[in-house]
């Protein structure tokens, strides 16, 4: 573990040990640091404090992650699967009924048992015992416990073995964006220069307000992008990553910004067919584009 990283757990340590002094001083509010300090430092008594997070997590998402089951709340299912309750299964389940399921909460349900659990759901008088049910027999023991290795193995309790992938996530959630942009460009170091994870650089860059590099990123995409179609999605995405980088840059580099996004465009439209996904692509971000120059819009904000 990184004197960076050990800096970055510090604030979260102390929340977590003074809400373990004074359960009571924590308002049940989703707190990000809190939730990674219990993640790093798992006790046999922190059950109560585990599902008040999972619950905590699962408001926060019910009002402000639309896209449904994410890694957090994996991360939050893990702590209290940890303690083998089959009775918090309910509370897996309110977390799978949030919608989508990207993350693969599902093995959750049965953390305490496949046979045990369907037991304790059957017997109850709730009302949702028969979905439940039937969500539990469509699970199998041995994917049931592949899944529980490979997430913890995902969400370690030792931080000196989370991902720096992660590391990152977790710099840009505490508010230190050039700490995340360290920990992804030293991930990303150490992986093959392929597309996925040029995408994968690409995108947080952009989404941690270094637009300009991630411009520079997606030209190392189209570089290395061979077949006609795959090249003319690239330089749709490459097209897109200089608009959004025009939206944050100085007045002075704006118009270059959307010219190097036109012309990326006009390369794809010349690989592409009249019809079929690409040429829907670029018919989308050209609009895009099109209302990014006019007067007023983030692009170009007209006469100051």
């Amino acid at each position: 573990m990184t004197a960076e990283q050990d800096m970055l757990l510090a604030a979260p340590r102390a929340a977590l040990d003074r809400v373990r002094h004074d359960p009571d001083g924590w308002d049940d509010e989703y707190d990000y640091g809190l939730l990674l300090a219990m993640s790093f430092d798992r006790r046999p008594d922190d059950l109560p404090l585990a599902r008040r997070m999972l619950r905590a997590v699962i408001r926060y998402h019910r009002e402000h992650v639309p896209s449904g089951v994410t890694g957090d709340l994996v991360r939050a299912g893990l702590l209290v699967a940890d303690h083998r309750r089959t009775d918090d299964v309910w509370l897996h389940w309110e977390a799978l009924e949030l919608g989508f399921d990207p993350a693969g909460y599902r093995p959750l349900l049965a953390a305490a048992g496949l046979l045990e659990t369907l037991r304790l759901v059957l017997a109850s008088a709730k009302p949702d015992r028969a979905r439940l049910a039937a969500e539990l027999a469509r699970l199998r023991k041995v994917n049931v416990t592949e899944w529980l290795e490979q997430h913890r193995a995902a969400y370690p309790e030792d931080p000196a073995r989370e991902s720096l992938l992660n590391w990152a996530t977790h710099a840009r959630e505490l508010g230190e964006p050039d700490l995340a942009h360290r920990f992804l460009l030293d991930w990303a170091r150490a992986r093959p220069r392929d597309l996925a994870t040029l995408a994968t650089v690409r995108s947080r860059l952009g989404r941690l307000g270094f637009a300009a590099e991630a411009v520079e990123i997606q030209r190392e995409a189209v570089a290395i992008t061979t077949g006609r179609e795959r090249l003319g999605h690239e330089l749709v995405t490459l097209a897109s990553v200089c608009r959004e980088a025009g939206d944050t840059a100085p007045r002075s580099l704006r118009s270059a910004h959307l010219t190097a996004a036109r012309r990326a465009l006009d390369e794809a439209a010349a690989l592409a067919p009249p019809l079929g996904g690409l040429a829907t692509s670029i018919r989308r971000e050209a609009q895009r584009l099109a209302d990014a120059r006019r007067p007023g819009t983030t692009a170009d904000p007209g006469p100051s």
